[in-house]
């Protein structure tokens, strides 16, 4: 290893360290006393494990509020005893699979990965579940990406139907645009799926609310 790369590896060392040393100071016994017996989040997030995609984008306080799961392409069968531990031990009420503009695992998937690492391949393999790289290749990557999504938002509802049935469970399949493809804005969260129920506009990121307002309305029938 050349001298050029041992300095960053010490540069970003140190930066861990310091950080972590800033954090330490600037907080007090009671902010861990609340977790420290057990955690007790309420949302069980499942998304993809690329860098560009972080929690302070929509959860700036995620300490036990947010159990995480990541792999390439946010895919729920991959990590299937991660997920549920978070929906059926944890018992969160809500279940977010979270997919990305850009995403290169949908790239990769695409266009072909023979050629890439075996680890890297098992992985990827599990998305003919739920993508068809004969499909036409006029479709965007958007499109695949929220096909993806949408495909990884069915595996659960059939996983965790029951809970689903007694309104225990909320599913939601949602779209980070950090590259403001969608013309909302850098880093805006959009709903486009709700316990399977496709919103019509990806553009409609108030659809949550208005779902919600909507189940309280039958809720009180």
């Amino acid at each position: 290893m050349d001298q050029a790369n041992l300095m960053d590896q010490a540069n970003l060392l140190k930066e861990v360290i310091l950080h972590n040393d800033s954090f330490v100071k600037s907080h007090s016994h009671k902010d861990f006393e609340p977790y420290i017996p057990k955690q007790d989040p309420c949302i069980t997030l499942l998304t993809c494990s690329d860098s560009r995609v972080q929690l302070e984008a929509f959860f700036p306080e995620s300490i036990n509020k947010v159990f995480v799961v990541r792999n390439i392409g946010n895919q729920i069968l991959t990590n299937r005893g991660s997920v549920d531990y978070g929906v059926l031990c944890l018992n969160t009420p809500i279940l977010m699979i979270l997919g990305h503009v850009d995403c290169g695992a949908i790239k990769a998937f695409m266009s072909g990965y023979s050629h890439t690492n075996l680890n890297i391949c098992a992985e990827l393999n599990h998305l003919h579940l739920s993508l068809s790289p004969k499909e036409s290749k006029e479709n965007s990557l958007l499109f695949y990406i929220e096909k993806n999504i949408h495909s990884q938002v069915e595996i659960a509802l059939e996983m965790y139907s029951e809970k689903i049935d007694k309104g225990e469970l909320l599913v939601l399949g949602a779209l980070y645009d950090f590259a403001n493809q969608c013309g909302q804005g850098y880093g805006r969260l959009f709903i486009i799926n709700i316990n399977g129920k496709v919103v019509p506009k990806i553009r409609d990121y108030e659809t949550l609310s208005k779902f919600l307002k909507e189940e309280s309305k039958n809720d009180k029938k």
